[in-house]
């Protein structure tokens, strides 16, 4: 759990094809998914997400 503003992200994974793939999930209402660019981060999403939240 990450505190940002005043929601908490939640870092979860899942696998996918014997990957892993890490995602974020915060706030609630209806889904958006934010996708980063080759060599991004999900933290990279971190500013965006506490708006959206």
């Amino acid at each position: 759990m990450i505190p940002i503003g005043s929601h908490c992200l939640y870092s979860s994974s899942l696998a996918v094809d014997d990957k892993s793939l890490s995602y974020f999930s915060v706030g609630s209402g209806p889904t958006v998914v934010l996708v980063h660019g080759v060599g991004g981060h999900k933290e990279d999403c971190k500013g965006v997400a506490e708006t959206l939240a």
